[in-house]
């Protein structure tokens, strides 16, 4: 045998060295996996929280120009308007009134001065629902485009073309709530219900029924209860941060800005990222029905558990979760993140609150004036 023959063998790998080290690899990449993940999800973590921190100084500047937080808007079926300015008479949801606050200008003002039903005013609020806000999503879920929703049919301030254009081509979606406190009535719904359009450019029916309905539903009876129909009242107190038509502002939050809760992130379940055109169906539910820019609703107002009106044994419906598939609570705060979900203050700050937060201190912190100031 010669020299060159021998060199050829020992350079050779038997069958049995290449699986060994394809092994090798695949265990290598098993065990690198997980770690790039978790440094990806990190890095996704982190922007969610610059978003809130974003929204937080926002919040801020808004009150410092207007003298209140961003006020919740009027209910589901109402959209924004323009020409309505800013606070109670606004239609429209927080989400709305700080795009002004978030260099977003050009977007707060599409359909101003237009006639509402009129093409260009139609035109102008496409543009508006259909255009994505990253600092409004989180990364985490992946869905920073559009959804799509079954909106109320007709929107009372914007027209019957809404619901069509968001089961097709779909509208825009926020990842985050606002703080409504421990209320039972979350949504706009009980004040108003019923109320006449403004499809004519005329907002005073609708201003009537709010006004007749706040004399028997009214906001601020939060007192303890102690009868039947006392209990019945302080379920619509109003104990939060942002609500129905609200302009609280820092001077409100008796406990305190540092103690209680403005912004957060919301629970969805997974299979509703994408939406869905038709109530009921899978991908469809209360929480995920409606625009980002929608007056008083669940889709972008969250609340806790109440140890005034509740009981001890509804405390887990309250709690919040990480994303869960098939699970439909449209009340709770919640997130995409493993472990927590983060929260900003009314003094701007970002904290991250885990799952398993006690619910007594998670109630405490979404009242502004419950007197139990909960300090970290």
């Amino acid at each position: 045998m010669t020299m060159r023959q021998r060199n050829s063998r020992v350079r050779g790998f038997t069958l049995v060295e290449l699986l060994v080290v394809i092994a090798i690899i695949g265990v290598l990449v098993a065990l690198l996996l997980p770690a790039v993940q978790a440094a990806r999800e990190a890095a996704r973590r982190m922007q969610c929280q610059n978003n809130l921190k974003q929204l937080g100084l926002a919040a801020l500047n808004h009150e410092s120009a207007y003298g209140f937080y961003p006020s919740g808007g009027w209910s589901f079926d109402w959209g924004p308007d323009s020409n309505r300015g800013y606070g109670k008479n606004q239609p429209g949801g927080w989400m709305y009134s700080l795009l002004s606050f978030m260099e977003m200008q050009n977007l707060r003002d599409l359909g101003s001065g237009q006639a509402i039903n009129s093409a260009a005013h139609r035109d102008a609020m496409t543009l508006l629902i259909t255009t994505p806000v990253q600092a409004y999503t989180c990364p985490s879920r992946g869905t920073s485009g559009l959804s799509q929703a079954s909106w109320n049919n007709p929107v009372k301030n914007l027209g019957s073309w809404v619901r069509p254009l968001a089961q097709s081509s779909g509208i825009f979606r926020g990842d985050y709530g606002a703080n409504s406190g421990t209320t039972f009535q979350s949504d706009g719904s009980a004040w108003f219900s019923g109320a006449p359009s403004a499809l004519s450019g005329d907002y005073s029916g609708a201003e009537a029924t709010f006004k007749q309905k706040l004399a028997s539903a009214p906001m601020d009876f939060c007192a303890n209860p102690t009868s039947g129909l006392e209990a019945n009242r302080v379920r619509l107190c109003q104990n939060g941060t942002v609500f129905c038509r609200s302009e609280v502002s820092s001077r409100n939050i008796e406990d305190g800005v540092s103690n209680t809760y403005l912004f957060g992130e919301r629970h969805i379940n997974p299979d509703e990222y994408q939406g869905a055109p038709t109530p009921g169906e899978e991908g469809s539910s209360f929480n995920t029905n409606q625009a980002a820019y929608c007056g008083y609703e669940w889709d972008n107002q969250k609340v806790a558990w109440s140890p005034v009106w509740d009981t001890p044994a509804s405390q887990e419906d309250y709690q919040p979760r990480s994303d869960t598939p098939k699970l439909k609570n449209f009340f709770i705060w919640g997130s995409a993140h493993p472990g927590t979900f983060n929260m900003v203050l009314c003094d701007g700050s970002v904290h991250g609150i885990n799952y398993d937060v006690d619910p007594f201190v998670h109630s405490y912190k979404s009242s502004r004036f419950d007197g139990q100031v909960i300090s970290e």
